[in-house]
């Protein structure tokens, strides 16, 4: 018998009731394991009130970096719970410990949010996290790569996510645009990924509401800064419509931030000499990268140049 993703919230709400009536002084405490979490505010909270930390969030898994297991017989594993034989780094019956720990454990050492699948691989934490604990997602999907569903965090996505979708059963274009306004206003992008992906197969690829909604999804993974996932939404876009001034501001500032700054700040350059459309968000976002480069006088020509063509910048802008 094994617990439904949807069974963790009920579990979260007793381990936060119960450690909110006891002091850090007080015993039983609860200790919630490494497969029960992640970056869930009674989660959190449970931990900060054990440990006595403030931010108390899951720091990633540790197997194979921080700690590692040995079984009865010798074998070396990343964590106790990963038994399979893909994962033994050795026995220390014909191996020396520490050497086993210095040239062993690289696919776990070397494991980046990149390689992960399905929800996770969408997940603002993922960087951190890394898909949580490996042995769950291992034992549910089969690989350690998979999407962890046992996620608490992905759980309360996916749980608003179903109430956005039953409110919305017509998807009609106003109903969209609410439900996408709704969502950035209460900065909720990750809810906006996981509606954006499950509305998008609807519409044909290149129409208008497919580019505003892959522009969307876009803009969302750049709030969340997954910058390598908006370069490659806003490229599928520019394959539809080369012009599209969203997505070559997107194209641009995810360029910026993964390591390609100048062909980043050359594309949006481009943009403000070159379209017939507003470009005042573009001249915000450039006089922004100049300051961080600290270069006060560019930033300080693109606010003029900016104001000129529009009026009320400064005023939108805060300069």
């Amino acid at each position: 018998m094994m617990l439904e993703p949807d069974d963790l919230l009920r579990i979260i709400d007793y381990a936060h009731e119960f450690s909110q009536k006891s002091s850090v002084a007080t015993n039983p405490k609860i200790y919630l394991a490494d497969s029960i979490g992640y970056y869930n505010l009674k989660e959190i909270s449970i931990k900060e009130k054990v440990l006595g930390e403030e931010d108390a969030i899951w720091p990633g898994c540790g197997a194979g970096k921080s700690g590692f297991g040995i079984l009865h017989n010798g074998d070396i594993v990343p964590c106790t719970s990963l038994r399979n034989e893909n994962y033994i780094q050795g026995n220390i019956r014909d191996t020396r410990l520490i050497d086993i720990w210095n040239g062993g454990f690289k696919q776990f050492r070397e494991f980046s949010a990149s390689q992960l699948k399905g929800f996770c691989s969408d997940c603002m934490y993922s960087s951190i996290c890394l898909g949580g604990c490996a042995n769950t997602r291992y034992c549910v999907e089969g690989c350690i790569e998979s999407e962890n569903k046992y996620c608490l965090y992905g759980v309360m996505v996916k749980k608003e996510l179903n109430k956005l979708l039953r409110a919305d059963n017509d998807y009609k274009l106003a109903d969209i645009k609410r439900q996408i306004s709704d969502c950035i206003k209460s900065d909720n992008y990750q809810l906006l990924i996981a509606y954006i992906y499950e509305i998008l197969p609807r519409y044909l690829s290149g129409t208008e509401i497919w580019i505003y909604l892959m522009n969307t999804l876009a803009f969302s993974y750049f709030k969340i800064e997954l910058f390598e996932k908006t370069l490659e939404v806003c490229q599928q876009v520019l394959k539809n419509d080369s012009t599209n001034l969203d997505a070559l501001k997107g194209y641009g500032l995810s360029l910026y931030h993964t390591g390609e700054t100048t062909t980043g700040k050359q594309i949006l350059f481009d943009c403000i000499n070159n379209s017939k459309n507003s470009c005042s968000d573009i001249y915000s976002d450039l006089v922004n990268i100049m300051r961080i480069e600290g270069n006060e006088s560019e930033a300080a020509r693109l606010i003029a140049e900016a104001s000129k063509k529009y009026p009320d910048f400064l005023i939108k802008r805060g300069y």
